[in-house]
């Protein structure tokens, strides 16, 4: 679809993390078909690469979540002074901010992955050497600081990316319904203080609903992460470790799920995304395809244009 809307470069953005973030946990789940034919192998993989994965996951999952904030305090900018926005937030310095964000998110809690390391051990259980999991010198030398700071971090991310997601998706639900209110005196004869475009408001709706997505997939996290800071045993090997892991697989699953839901969302409320999509992947280009819904898809293309080509004379004038 391009990048000369800053939308396109955030939501990409987004979506390579989330891609990020499911292969990681994809790749970490390979135990459970693999312990069908070898369990000692099996079991070796889930802990050789749970202190890996497992934390790629988190942090890319972290990242993802405050480039949701980034977007939710830029469309809520867009809403209160669309013009101004607009002229300062240019592509270049949309993908600057999105690059700053994943060098600091990521790169302030990466240490953490040298915190556990794996050694080979024979088990009576499985009748074979299989590896396990133990601190790293790095926590004895300087890591139970550094958790200190991870704890802190992983409880800010969250946090900052709930609250402005909330405040943004309120402000711009207020907004839209004031410019209809305004949309409609104007109909009445009465002056319009509020000019938003139906195109504006559809993406403005459309990331919304992304919002939303990502604020009720957040939520958990949130709450895993003020238990962590406040309950300093609630960790792995620590005396709440079954507990613990129950929580990261139920954040894990909503992270997961959030992944999945703005592809449905992008097709069900963005027509110019669902062309795309359908060209892409040339579903309606197939051998089957009928004459109807070349020229549906035609049409769409049309009003597209058009609408384009009316909001570039618009802001003309």
């Amino acid at each position: 679809m391009g990048y000369r809307e800053t939308v396109n470069i955030t939501m990409s953005a987004i979506a390579i993390w989330n891609v990020i973030n499911v292969t990681a946990g994809m790749t970490l789940r390979f135990y459970c078909p693999i312990s069908l034919s070898d369990p000692a192998f099996g079991k070796s993989w889930e802990n050789i690469t749970f202190h890996k994965l497992t934390y790629i996951h988190v942090l890319s999952g972290n990242v993802s979540y405050v480039m949701g904030g980034y977007v939710a305090i830029e469309r809520c900018l867009c809403v209160l002074w669309p013009f101004t926005v607009r002229s300062k937030l240019t592509p270049k310095i949309t993908f600057s901010i999105l690059l700053a964000i994943s060098l600091v998110v990521f790169g302030s809690l990466s240490p953490i992955m040298n915190m556990f390391e794996s050694r080979w051990v024979y088990s009576k259980y499985y009748g074979n050497y299989i590896a396990i999991y133990d601190y790293a010198p790095f926590y004895y030398e300087g890591g139970k600081v550094f958790i200190q700071g991870y704890r802190i971090l992983n409880f800010l991310y969250p946090m900052l990316s709930l609250f402005s997601m909330t405040i943004s998706s309120a402000i711009i639900v207020y907004q839209l319904r004031k410019s209809t209110e305004f949309r409609l005196q104007g109909f009445r004869g009465e002056r319009k203080q509020v000019q938003i475009s139906s195109r504006d408001k559809q993406v403005f709706k459309m990331l919304l609903a992304v919002i939303v997505c990502f604020i009720a997939s957040l939520f958990p996290r949130f709450v895993h992460y003020t238990v962590m800071l406040v309950e300093l045993e609630y960790y792995f090997l620590k005396r709440f470790h079954n507990i613990f892991w129950v929580i990261v697989y139920i954040v894990a699953f909503a992270d997961f799920l959030n992944a999945q839901l703005n592809l449905f969302i992008f097709l069900a409320m963005s027509s110019a995304f669902r062309v795309m999509f359908y060209r892409t992947f040339h579903l309606l280009r197939c051998d089957g395809i009928n004459k109807h819904n070349i020229l549906e898809v035609r049409d769409i293309e049309f009003k597209l244009a058009s609408n384009n080509l009316k909001k570039t004379f618009e802001t003309t004038a």
